[in-house]
């Protein structure tokens, strides 16, 4: 079988198609599926309300926390960016999450250095203190 027809080709023209099912059909015939892929992954599942939207999180986090090693800080930021998708905010939280999974650090995310220092709401219309 050529390149056209191979399962990670097939994979990856479902995936930039944005077909869930179909993609999903193939992620599970091949034998490791990329961190950035596995997150489009995951944001098409959240995008489609599939049901096993949260348990795909649930692995995906397992893979950040054991791929990427990130702060406590990074992986709150990644569950609320799932927690957006699944909002129907994907198309902010989507392309978010790909540039966390490509360069190992979530955007723009810098940890407070000190307790009262004000970071973004998830929202971004708020502002909290770290106590």
């Amino acid at each position: 079988m050529g390149t056209a027809g191979s399962p990670g080709a097939l994979f990856r023209r479902a995936l930039d198609a944005g077909d869930f099912a179909t993609a999903w059909a193939h992620a599970t015939g091949l034998p490791h599926v990329d961190l950035e892929d596995a997150v489009q992954l995951v944001v098409l599942a959240g995008e489609a309300d599939h049901p096993r939207y949260e348990a795909l999180c649930r692995r995906l986090l397992i893979r950040i926390a054991e791929e990427r090693e990130p702060s406590l800080h990074e992986l709150r930021w990644t569950i609320e960016r799932l927690q957006d998708v699944r909002e129907g905010r994907g198309m902010e939280a989507g392309p978010a999450l790909m540039k966390f999974a490509r360069r190992g650090g979530s955007p723009g995310a810098s940890r407070p250095k000190a307790p009262g220092t004000p970071v973004p709401h998830p929202g971004g219309m708020q502002e909290r203190r770290i106590p």
